[in-house]
């Protein structure tokens, strides 16, 4: 999986190119005999991908992670940067997934049902594997991994083109304020050093 937003970019490019290269030849939409097995293929896609998004969000609350943490909201846009948990943070982050991931299957099946376009739903039966291994929530609940480097919190925020920008409260993090007191303290305690050097000379 690269880091690389550009990499990524293309990487989703070659991907949809080769498969409606794929769906062309083996003849998706125009042999009839087909449209049966694309469907199947379908489901099971929806079913497999939704229990672990179902699976991942159950292990987000046993495990109910309280380390503070400062993030910016997905919405409402322009929203300040918050201090939550770990817990309350990955529950929005599968929120925004979860909705994602239901949104897309419902839109390929309305298209499919209404239109009768069968490319959508072959297209849906691989897209979403890809989508839910790519999730740093798969590779933290699923795979194990640790949140560090590149899965460290909080994560880029998603943009239209899917490279994601970084998130404002990782990349100025509010300052604690006990730091805050103590340079308050210094600076006072430096003002008053200068008046008195003043005073004697």
């Amino acid at each position: 999986m690269s880091s690389n937003p550009a990499t990524k970019v293309l990487i989703n490019v070659v991907l949809m190119l080769g498969l409606v290269q794929l769906s062309q030849r083996l003849g998706i939409g125009e042999k009839e005999e087909l449209v049966p097995l694309v469907r199947l293929a379908f489901t099971l896609t929806a079913a497999i991908t939704t229990i672990t998004m179902l699976l991942i969000k159950s292990r987000i609350k046993s495990r109910a992670d309280g380390t503070p943490l400062r993030f910016t909201p997905l919405a409402p846009p322009g929203v300040r940067p918050v201090t939550a948990t770990v817990y309350h943070y990955d529950l929005m982050q599968h929120e925004a997934m979860f909705k994602q991931h239901m949104m897309s299957m419902g839109l390929m099946g309305a298209v499919h049902a209404w239109g009768g376009f069968v490319q959508p739903l072959f297209l849906q039966v691989f897209l979403p594997w890809k989508l839910l291994w790519e999730h740093n929530l798969f590779q933290i609940y699923i795979r194990g991994k640790e949140a560090t480097g590149e899965l460290a919190r909080p994560w880029p925020m998603p943009s239209m083109f899917g490279t994601g920008s970084p998130d404002p409260a990782a990349e100025k993090p509010e300052q604690p304020a006990k730091e805050k007191d103590a340079d308050a303290d210094a600076s006072g305690e430096g003002a008053e050093a200068e008046e008195e050097s003043k005073k004697e000379q």
